[in-house]
């Protein structure tokens, strides 16, 4: 394993772009960002608007699903009107997945097997409880090596994370996404752990569908709406199962009888949330405005500093991330049988990481707010707590380093 420190220049500010907790480390960015300074002057002018305007300021509103989708539609290298803010991520996932089905019974109508990999983050597949187990069936593979035995004529989609959010692996979208066509199948990428972490072109790979949620790297509010992305080869040919309102040709017209909108504009159902989706406007604009070939430069070198110190000062932790530059992307999960306690510790220092049971440790790192700096007090701190947890000597004045 050799370390190669990527050097990095900027002038750029945008740390002093974000609330950051004073005294904090915080390597939670692959579940929760951090609040963007300019988030409060916007939620306070889009209720001074509505205030003084009242339903005029929702004729201007209505339209932002579509505006911050395009903005994160460059993210992730898609086309103009391909991406769209709506709902959560469970839910266009429901989307996505029968929208799937619906396209295949058209082109491949014996088709009846989706695959999904068994380490996929836990969102709802609802859908798939409604479908017949006779007419479907879900079929699961372990991991990348095995999907290629797994797709036939069969396939009707495969539902894969990008990023697995346990061992914090990165797929290769393109590698993939090419062998999901050769047996005419489609594949519906789950973004929510790379977007604003790691470039991506979907127009490049040719994807099919995506979905992501706002709220980890791209830094929008807690429980803010997701996106959705729907290749325009793929957005006329049939409905989208949740025929709301908003995805109507009129909606005011409150027709009986439903006629769905031409486009990704048919991908939306209900009102939008006009507050969380405008605080998403703006953190996208800091992350479009420093640029992900430099985010991701960071981001890796930010990563081979956090390797090189752990492996030095805390050897007991076992690296589970891979460290190869195209299999990871920001976030280092790491095992340890005391996890879980030295986690809490950790806590009791302000250092922020995420704990999944029963003994992983994944510290994410941002980019656009997560400094060098931070790196060697966190681990100057970690090793100090692991001594202390290793040797069952810790009382509660151990909780600060001196």
């Amino acid at each position: 394993m050799s370390y190669k420190i990527l050097p990095l220049q900027t002038n750029r500010q945008e740390r002093n772009k974000f609330q950051i907790p004073l005294n904090t480390i915080y390597f939670c960015g692959n579940s929760l960002g951090l609040c963007p300074i300019e988030s409060e002057k916007v939620v306070n002018q889009i209720i001074q608007e509505w205030e003084q305007n009242h339903i005029h300021s929702w004729n201007l509103a209505i339209q932002l699903p579509l505006k911050v989708g395009n903005k994160i539609g460059k993210l992730i290298g898609a086309e103009e009107n391909e991406t769209i803010i709506a709902d959560s991520t469970s839910i266009n996932l429901f989307k996505c997945l029968g929208t799937s089905i619906a396209i295949q019974k058209i082109k491949n109508p014996n088709r009846r097997s989706i695959l999904l990999d068994r380490e996929n983050f836990s969102n709802d597949l609802g859908l798939l409880k409604l479908l017949s187990t006779d007419e479907y069936k879900v079929r699961y593979f372990d991991d990348e090596n095995q999907l290629e035995d797994f797709l036939n004529d069969d396939v009707v989609c495969i539902l894969l994370s990008h990023v697995n959010y346990h061992h914090g692996k990165l797929y290769n979208i393109k590698k993939i996404t090419e062998m999901v066509h050769k047996v005419d199948a489609f594949i519906i990428w789950d973004l929510c752990h790379s977007v604003g972490s790691v470039p991506i072109n979907l127009t490049e790979v040719n994807a099919d569908f995506a979905v992501g949620c706002t709220d980890k790297y791209l830094n929008s509010s807690p429980g803010a709406p997701a996106f959705i992305y729907v290749n325009k080869k793929h957005q006329n040919v049939t409905w989208q199962p949740l025929t709301g309102w908003l995805g109507h040709q009129s909606p005011f017209k409150m027709s009986k009888d439903y006629e769905p909108i031409v486009g990704i504009k048919n991908f939306l159902v209900g009102t939008p949330e006009v507050l969380p989706i405008s605080i998403i406007d703006c953190s996208v604009e800091i992350t479009l405005d420093a640029g992900m070939q430099l985010i991701r430069k960071k981001s890796l070198a930010l990563g081979d500093l956090f390797i090189f110190l752990m492996t030095e000062k805390c050897p007991s932790f076992k690296l589970v991330t891979p460290f190869e530059y195209e299999k990871r992307e920001s976030h280092l999960s790491y095992q340890h049988e005391n996890a879980n306690e030295i986690s809490k510790w950790m806590r009791k220092r302000n250092i922020y990481s995420d704990f999944i049971s029963p003994d992983i440790l994944i510290f994410a790192m941002t980019p656009l707010y997560t400094k060098f700096v931070d790196i060697w007090n966190a681990i100057e701190n970690i090793s100090d707590i692991v001594k202390n947890v290793e040797s069952k000597n810790f009382d509660e004045s151990c909780v600060s380093l001196n």
